[in-house]
């Protein structure tokens, strides 16, 4: 099981500086996820406003948080590693306005991910649970 550790921040759009880097973001309204996004090697903030202007959504209406794969010394974050993530969690939540992964998990059936920080999200999800559908 390839297992990585994601933490969470809750942002506020406008302190986020544009040097602020994590892999993935996600956007919340009433209680719930209702986007995932990427942000690896991207500037996170530019990437939130970008999208909250692609799907019209306010931004008063909405919360944001940031997420940080956690490398260590057996873990290397690339750009599949960061794009296998937001598949399978947008896969697990469900994230309504995401047009990918929704259906299927598009990755490598030994992906492990604990969440942590963020109380909306399932504190541990994997690729190796039955109700996954696997691609590619």
């Amino acid at each position: 099981m390839e297992e990585y550790f994601i933490q969470w921040e809750e942002q506020d759009l406008e302190k986020l500086s544009e040097q602020d880097k994590s892999h993935l973001f996600l956007i919340v309204a009433g209680r719930k996820a209702i986007y995932i996004g990427f942000a690896f090697e991207l500037n996170l903030k530019e990437e939130i406003h970008n999208t909250l202007q692609n799907l019209d959504i306010n931004e008063s209406d909405a919360l944001f948080w940031s997420g940080s794969i956690v490398e260590n010394i057996h873990t290397t974050i690339n750009r599949q590693v960061a794009e296998e993530c937001m598949c399978l969690l947008v896969f697990e939540h469900q994230s309504v306005l995401n047009s990918i992964c929704l259906n299927e998990f598009h990755g490598r059936d030994t992906l492990k991910i604990n969440n942590r920080g963020c109380p909306l999200l399932k504190e541990s999800i994997s690729a190796d649970t039955p109700h996954i559908k696997m691609v590619g």
